[in-house]
């Protein structure tokens, strides 16, 4: 399974160590996707716009350790895509 991240948990960002045993696919110019301040983090919401993300490869194992962490705040809901290197999960808000 894939999943497309934005904001802190990208390469060289403060919760990067989350994807350390995920596997880097590449990058993607996400469009219809805009970035919304929720005050101390961001979230990604539909919109017009573009988000510049990253596509990793993860297992069941990363991706319930992605949920508990996103699962801190009511905000995040997560949502399967499509990107160039297939069906990804992203964690999204309706909060706007």
């Amino acid at each position: 399974m894939r999943i497309i991240v934005y904001g802190s948990l990208r390469r060289k960002q403060g919760n990067s160590h989350w994807m350390t045993n995920a596997q880097w696919l590449g990058e993607h110019e996400l469009e219809g996707y805009q970035i919304y301040n929720l005050g101390h983090y961001p979230a990604a919401i539909p919109g017009e716009g573009t988000i510049h993300c990253e596509v990793y490869r993860i297992n069941a194992s990363i991706l319930a350790e992605l949920d508990e962490l996103k699962s801190n705040t009511k905000d995040y809901k997560r949502e399967l895509i499509q990107t160039p290197y297939g069906s990804a999960w992203i964690y999204c808000t309706d909060t706007a």
